[in-house]
């Protein structure tokens, strides 16, 4: 009998996992909640939502106070401009968002299947759909709790998300939302419409802070093409293995992915390249060009090494995780050059810029300072910098001037 009993537990455990996934194992960080306006004959109410981030994942969590095994959750997010204007199921959900999401994480909470959906901008549609993604989320048997996982790489790496949760019913012709964290219109009747316009924004640092003592080296002049973007002190660090820079910025507004780009740019040798390695409207007309740049995205987690081989650019290709830093507000970016793939030098020069989204867009400022662009389009942007930070590091000895 005793056995009987156990095999039973087994066979009912196997069952629940099967059924509703396991929990993810991180660090919950409490957003947002919900306001206790819900529409009651639905029996569903939603409590509070969590966040979480690791190097692969994005994570939600949402509370529930009650929820069905009949009724619908979904999560989502916008991390670009454009997007969805309507509940990806089909239902009476629109979105009426100043920007409507991308991505979104929509199951039952029956646990029998949870889609990733994504907006297609040239079908106007969202696609996904018909692929359970068993592993990206989990239901509690009792439906209080309800997480899902967005793939970081798959929703662009974005620096800032904009998430909203909700959930309806099982009838796309009339259930329209029954409640939602950040709380927003709910449904008044079985047979309603209704229109969601509130996100809740999480942002995200990409990589890890360098435990290095940090030098000042320069600071910007406050002069820039716009106030959405003002660069205000350079400064630099040595270890065995690497030379470090940091800049911090006064203002570094949040364009969305994959926004604006940063750029340390050395010169260590004779020769180098004379523009922009990713096509802005930025030429270098510096005494000696520079020959290495880590550049990266403000909206997206993209950082490249990058190097000039004496006729072209080369480095591409590859992401350069653990070579910079970006804070989560924006306010500094941080990257490490690693000694031996610039050579050695004797002396290193360096200039720190700012640029735009696009192939348009010119200098927005820089440290040094130098010459910033005077509007969005060439000629008006072309930007010609000519100004290092000379003889940082006497890289000999790797001592600090």
């Amino acid at each position: 009998m005793k056995v009987m009993k156990y095999l039973l537990i087994m066979v009912l455990s196997f069952f629940l996992f099967f059924l509703f996934g396991e929990p993810f194992d991180v660090t919950w960080e409490e957003i947002g909640e919900g306001d206790g306006n819900f529409f009651g004959e639905a029996g569903a109410e939603a409590d509070k939502l969590f966040t979480a981030v690791d190097d692969n994942y994005l994570y939600f969590q949402a509370k529930n106070e009650s929820a069905g095994e009949w009724l619908t959750w979904a999560f989502i997010i916008d991390t670009r401009d454009g997007g969805g204007t309507g509940c990806p199921q089909g239902y009476q959900v629109g979105f009426g968002h100043e920007n409507p999401p991308d991505f979104a994480m929509i199951g039952d909470f029956d646990g029998n299947w949870g889609e990733l959906r994504v907006w297609d901008p040239e079908n106007s549609e969202w696609a996904g759909g018909g692929t359970n993604l068993p592993d990206n989320y989990y239901v509690s048997s009792d439906q209080t709790v309800v997480e899902v996982r967005f793939p970081r790489g798959e929703i662009n790496r974005p620096n800032a998300v904009h998430i909203q949760y909700y959930i309806t019913g099982d009838n796309s012709s009339q259930h329209a939302s029954f409640d939602s964290i950040p709380a927003d219109e709910v449904a008044g009747s079985w047979d309603d419409y209704t229109e969601l316009s509130n996100y809740i924004s999480v942002y995200m640092p990409f990589g890890d802070p360098f435990d290095v003592v940090w030098n000042e080296k320069e600071s910007g002049d406050g002069n820039s093409f716009i106030g959405d973007a003002i660069a205000d002190r350079l400064y630099t660090s040595v270890d065995d293995d690497y030379l470090y820079f940091r800049a911090t910025h006064l203002n570094i507004a949040d364009w969305k992915t994959p926004g604006m780009v940063w750029a340390f740019l050395l010169n260590t040798a004779a020769g180098g390249g004379s523009s922009c390695p990713w096509g802005r409207e930025i030429y270098f007309d510096h005494p000696e060009n520079p020959n290495h740049l880590m550049i990266g995205h403000f909206g997206s987690d993209i950082g490249q090494f990058i190097s000039w081989d004496g006729t072209q650019w080369t480095g591409y290709e590859v992401q350069r995780d653990g070579d910079y830093y970006m804070a989560e507000d924006r306010s500094e970016v941080q990257v490490r050059f690693d000694k031996t793939e610039i050579g050695e030098p004797a002396t290193i020069d360096v200039q720190y810029y700012i640029s735009g989204n696009n192939d348009d867009h010119g200098c927005f400022d820089s440290i040094p300072s130098d010459e910033l662009a005077e509007g969005w389009n060439p000629p008006a942007s072309t930007s010609n910098l000519s100004n290092y930070v000379q003889n940082v590091s006497r890289i000999k000895d790797w001592i600090l001037h």
